[in-house]
């Protein structure tokens, strides 16, 4: 194996990574509970991250393989293939299983921690996901695999610790600290608050059980060490996309809205049909009618169908779910992210916005784990009106 570790791939090196880390993996598997249609065509900050965790490895020239969890063998599997039918069709179809307000929405996800602690407990039973693992290894070389979110692991880590021929390496990336993530969204009920204290020793429990732990940002990564994970062993690392194209404009672009758009300072969002992207919209139509009508902000993504029949500002577009996003970025001039909830994890959206390399208004939380990126205009989401007049004085003043 030395020669694999001595061996340069070019652009693999990481922040605070060995070169043994991953320069000796001869396959790397990325798993997904997100099917491979929904990696080609992200609508979720969850499966752009994988997306872009499958891009970087292959960038690099890894043998990289992407696992559609879905499609594992046993319990597991179908129990994935069941959430993501559940999340397919809501997606479709805004009125299957819809949640209108925080009570709602506060259900869903203590639907989403009662399924993810199913997951858990029929991992560590599944004989046949575990099988099937062990086959994806390449026989007599060193394989890589990498996990997203911290529950089912013990599917790899019982392949790993049987496999005779192959060996494995395990890393687990985390979106965020789930254990936080979920306390801030199923509310205070005393089952529910036993259930998110049960989830987040799992969790931990889980990541020690990993070879390494990868972190989306390095506030996670400090809460994570603080909990008493061992820090030689953990990362903040975040993929990057490559540069977007040229910037020319698809067919796919409605005439009309080319129009309304012609002249001003375009500012586009981008979001799911998910709560903190319904507040980051409200925000929006709070600032915009007071940025008219030299600024217009360019929503894309369903969470558009939270806003049907309102009243929506003349300079406000809520251009849907897209097919060609990169189109609509390409129609930008800046970017926005008033992220004012949710203090883990990363805005995945930044990822889109970076590789355009326009300028982004954000909040602190909204810039995590994209601090280095130089286009950030960071403030308090009450100043940003006023940071995005004096963009547009110096854009148009230099034009």
């Amino acid at each position: 194996m030395a020669d694999r570790a001595d061996r340069e791939k070019p652009g693999s090196s990481l922040p605070g990574w060995t070169p043994g880390d991953i320069n000796a993996a001869s396959r790397v598997l990325v798993f997904s509970n997100f099917s491979g249609e929904e990696i080609k065509r992200p609508g979720f900050g969850g499966s752009r991250l994988i997306a872009a965790q499958a891009d970087f490895f292959r960038e690099q020239g890894f043998d990289t393989h992407l696992v559609d969890l879905e499609r594992l063998a046993g319990a597991t599997g179908l129990a994935l293939r069941l959430a993501g039918w559940i999340r397919r069709r809501r997606r479709q179809e805004s009125e299957f299983l819809p949640f209108r307000d925080e009570e709602g929405e506060q259900r869903v996800w203590q639907f989403n921690l009662l399924f993810n602690l199913l997951v858990e407990l029929l991992s560590r039973m599944d004989i046949a996901a575990r099988w099937r693992v062990k086959r994806m290894l390449k026989p007599g070389a060193d394989n890589l695999a990498l996990w997203n979110y911290p529950f089912g692991i013990r599917i790899l880590c019982r392949a790993r610790d049987s496999a005779r021929e192959s060996g494995m390496r395990i890393f687990v990336y985390e979106h965020n600290v789930e254990g936080d993530f979920y306390r801030e969204r199923v509310g205070t009920g005393p089952l529910f608050k036993f259930l998110v204290g049960l989830f987040g020793r799992i969790e931990l429990d889980n990541l020690a059980h990993a070879d390494r732990v990868l972190c989306a940002s390095p506030r996670d990564l400090e809460v994570l060490i603080s909990a008493g994970l061992d820090p030689a062993r953990m990362e903040a690392w975040m993929p990057r996309v490559l540069p977007a194209g040229s910037g020319c404009l698809s067919s796919g672009i409605p005439a009309a809205l080319g129009e309304r758009l012609g002249g001003r300072y375009v500012i586009g969002f981008i979001g799911s049909d998910y709560g903190p992207n319904m507040v980051a919209v409200r925000h929006i139509l709070e600032m915009a009618e007071g940025l008219a009508p030299e600024a217009a902000f360019l929503v894309v993504g369903s969470v558009c169908d939270r806003f049907g029949g309102e009243t929506i500002p003349e300079n406000v577009l809520l251009a849907g779910f897209v097919e060609d996003l990169e189109a609509y970025l390409h129609l930008c001039d800046a970017f926005i992210s008033p992220k004012s909830t949710s203090d883990t994890g990363v805005e995945i959206k930044m990822m889109d916005y970076t590789a355009e390399g326009k300028p982004v208004f954000t909040t602190a939380i909204g810039a995590r784990g994209f601090e280095d990126y130089p286009g950030l205009v960071v403030s308090e989401i009450e100043e940003m009106p006023e940071a995005i007049r004096s963009r547009i004085a110096h854009e148009y003043g230099t034009r």
